[in-house]
């Protein structure tokens, strides 16, 4: 992996610690910051959140609310934000539905012909992770993806964590020198019901 020798989800939004979504403070409607801008789009249930420092917006459904953005360089993300669905079930303190986007910095730029030669270590990171999970299984390995237009890989698993059965697919996305993570996550008891919302907002997201 150029220039970073981990794959993992900061906080909560990968296999690192994908078992819970944490919320840090739910963000304020409207507006702009640093650290983003949501705007109304589509209609009433859905809002867009876009971030030109780190250079992407994602579309999510109202019923998720944003967290907190912040700077997870402790944990190797440059920065992380969840959208969450606080009336779900929690891991611990943390939500356990909902999708997150970390972005971690490379050091070097990746060209898109050089992404899909990465996918023996997106593997092997991908088992390190999901070993170190509780219950831990993947279900579906990693495999070459593109979302509009960024190439990458996506991959499924589940695991549980303090009880609640989770599932979840992560895809890891490559532009330039950014890597970006974007995981969404259920417990099982809501997965076929929460998914096509997550999978939505997943699909939506945009390297601008």
């Amino acid at each position: 992996m150029p220039g970073r020798g981990r794959l993992q989800l900061a906080a909560a939004a990968a296999l690192a610690a994908l078992a819970a979504l944490a919320l840090g403070g739910a963000a304020c409607a409207g507006g702009s910051s640093p650290e983003g801008s949501r705007a109304a789009s589509g209609g009433e249930t859905t809002t867009t959140y876009t971030n030109t420092d780190h250079r992407f917006s994602i579309t999510y459904d109202t019923m998720l609310t944003q967290g907190q953005p912040k700077d997870d360089r402790a944990t190797g993300a440059a920065f992380s934000v969840a959208f969450v669905d606080t009336a779900g079930p929690k891991a611990g303190a943390a939500y356990a539905n909902g999708v997150q986007v970390s972005v971690f910095e490379l050091a070097r730029a990746v060209k898109p012909s050089e992404v899909r030669g990465l996918r023996a270590q997106v593997e092997a990171l991908v088992d390190e992770r999901v070993a170190k999970l509780t219950a831990a299984e993947v279900t579906e390995p990693p495999s070459p993806t593109t979302v509009n237009g960024t190439p990458g890989f996506t991959v499924s698993y589940t695991f549980t964590r303090d009880g609640v059965a989770v599932s979840a697919v992560s895809t890891f996305l490559f532009s330039g020198t950014d890597e970006y993570e974007v995981t969404g996550q259920a417990s099982q008891a809501d997965w076929k019901t929460l998914w096509p919302t997550l999978e939505a907002a997943m699909g939506s997201f945009t390297v601008l």
